[in-house]
């Protein structure tokens, strides 16, 4: 892993082999369609994707993706190395650095994806262990 900054706080994280996008199924099926993505509301307001490490998708699962029409989401993993041009890290809830994609998401940069459906009880089971 590379090790990054984030400018002018003088922390450093290693980076990770993959980061996280969480997409409701219409922005997934149009990804699909059109080969890009360019953001969802809250990413093109915000001027970058929103992406998470691994630790991080169950907080933003949480967060952010809690209406009641959120029944389904997906989760699609990119690699770094893949997006690193566009890839700043940038502190956000509590100070946490979290990875934001300054650039189109492209479809053929995916490597896998995770359909996570909300269970009876409104909450989200995503994995705690990133599988290998």
């Amino acid at each position: 892993m590379r090790e990054i900054t984030e400018a002018g706080r003088g922390s450093s994280v290693e980076a990770p082999r993959l980061v996280y996008k969480v997409l409701r199924p219409a922005e997934w099926a149009a990804l699909q369609r059109d080969g890009r993505f360019a953001g969802s509301p809250d990413d093109r307001r915000d001027g970058f994707i929103h992406l998470s490490c691994w630790t991080q998708v169950q907080g933003t699962l949480d967060r952010h993706f809690s209406k009641p029409d959120d029944r389904e989401v997906v989760v699609a993993a990119i690699p770094v190395a893949d997006i690193v041009a566009g890839l700043r890290w940038e502190a956000s809830r509590s100070g946490a650095l979290f990875p934001h994609l300054y650039a189109e998401m492209r479809a053929e940069d995916i490597v896998r994806d995770y359909r996570v459906v909300r269970a009876a009880d409104g909450n989200y089971s995503f994995p705690d262990m990133e599988p290998v």
